[in-house]
């Protein structure tokens, strides 16, 4: 994980984009992570006592609430056996439609 490198050349007052580069990451990733550090007051030094798992628990902490049950993928497989025009992309829209609250 670069989250300790990416808060050390932020506190050197490195820009995002500059902070990507040293630290092999898109500028968005940098802001992202500087984003989430910011909202759980996580800075450099107490992000440096702390290991990986500890920080990655803080930053993204799992809710397995929120994960999605997995599609009925034989059930897929049957409408697009039976019907030879029908397509994912139809399918994910049909799903989308009954379901919106899925995501």
């Amino acid at each position: 994980m670069k989250i300790i490198e990416i808060l050390h050349l932020h506190e050197m007052g490195m820009t995002q984009w500059e902070i990507g580069k040293s630290a092999g990451c898109g500028k968005t990733t940098v802001g992202d992570v500087l984003r989430l550090c910011r909202d759980k007051g996580i800075t450099h030094t107490t992000a440096s006592h702390m290991t990986d798992e500890e920080l990655q628990g803080v930053l993204r902490p799992k809710d397995e609430s929120a994960k999605r049950p997995e599609p009925d993928w034989d059930a897929v497989h049957e409408e697009l056996a039976k019907h030879k025009n029908l397509n994912l992309q139809f399918l994910w829209e049909e799903y989308r439609g009954q379901h919106p609250e899925d995501g």
